[in-house]
C-alpha cells in the first residue's frame, strides 16, 4: 500500500510552544484551522508517496547523510506569504548553511531512493505555516495587512530532522535522525 511521507525540521520544545501560541492566535483571529492539524515544522523534502512495504529502507536511506552533517542554527525573522495559495507564514532565513543542507539532503535522497518521484520547487522557501487552505481571500488580505509592520525574530539550534508518515488525518514521526 502506498503511503505519504515527508522529511522535516522540528523546532526546540520551548520555541515550538511559542510558535503554537502564535499559530493558535492566528487561527482564532482569521478563522482558519487547517494549519493546526499539522505539527509545527519546516519542510525539507515535501510530501511524497512510497510503498509502505519499503518503509524500513526509507528510514535507513538518510542515516549516512545525517551521520555526516553537523547541527546548525535556523533563524526565524518576519512574516511572508505565498499569495497564489493563500499561505501565511513565519520566514526561516534561507542562509548558506540551510540552503546547502537542503540541497545535499535532496541529492542524498535521490541517490538512495531513485525510484521515488519527488515534487520539487524552483526555490527552497523555508517557513513555518500559520494559515493556509481554509484561509479566505478576505482574511488572507487582512492578515497580510496586520502582519506588515509586526516583528518576529527567534532561532533554534538544529540537531536533527525527522521522517513523518501520514496516517488517517495526521502526520506522525516515524524516525528521528541525529546530526553530529
Amino acid at each position: 500500500m502506498k503511503c505519504m511521507y515527508m522529511f522535516a525540521l522540528i523546532p526546540a520544545r520551548e520555541l515550538m510552544d511559542e510558535l503554537e501560541g502564535i499559530r493558535q492566535g492566528f487561527a482564532n483571529k482569521y478563522k482558519c484551522k487547517a494549519a493546526l492539524r499539522n505539527p509545527i515544522h519546516i519542510t525539507l523534502i515535501p510530501p511524497f508517496h512510497a510503498d509502505e512495504d519499503n518503509e524500513q529502507q526509507l528510514m535507513k536511506a538518510l542515516v549516512p547523510f545525517a551521520a555526516n552533517n553537523k547541527g546548525f542554527a535556523i533563524n526565524l525573522k518576519g512574516y511572508g506569504s505565498f499569495p497564489k495559495n493563500k499561505v501565511v507564514f513565519i520566514k526561516a532565513i534561507a542562509d548558506r548553511r540551510l540552503k546547502q543542507f537542503h540541497a545535499d539532503m535532496m541529492k542524498a535522497f535521490k541517490e538512495h531512493l531513485p525510484d521515488i518521484n519527488l515534487i520539487t520547487f524552483d526555490k527552497f522557501s523555508p517557513h513555518i505555516t500559520l494559515g493556509y487552505r481554509d484561509l479566505t481571500p478576505e482574511y488572507f488580505e487582512a492578515a497580510l495587512q496586520d502582519l506588515q509592520n509586526k516583528v518576529y525574530e527567534n532561532y533554534w539550534q538544529v540537531d536533527g530532522f525527522q521522517l513523518w508518515k501520514r496516517t488517517e488525518n495526521q502526520w506522525i514521526n516515524i524516525h528521528a535522525y541525529n546530526l553530529i
